[in-house]
């Protein structure tokens, strides 16, 4: 069974690993390529409270064809 500090330390990788790949120039579909997001996922991860711009949230939608 996972902790929730193990959660949580999963969760800080994940960030570091994203401002990582940002600072070396990736957009962001090549993360979410490269992390084989699928429309589904796509899809409810709109209902939370992401830290994207419009145009993020835009280009995501265009990536997947909505």
């Amino acid at each position: 069974m996972i902790t929730v500090t193990e959660i949580e330390l999963l969760k800080a990788e994940q960030q570091i690993t994203g401002f990582a790949h940002g600072r070396d120039g990736y957009s962001l579909i090549d993360l979410i390529k490269a992390m084989g997001l699928t429309l589904e996922e796509w899809k409810e991860l709109k209902n939370y409270a992401l830290p994207l711009l419009d145009d993020d949230i835009k280009a995501v939608d265009k990536y997947f064809g909505i």
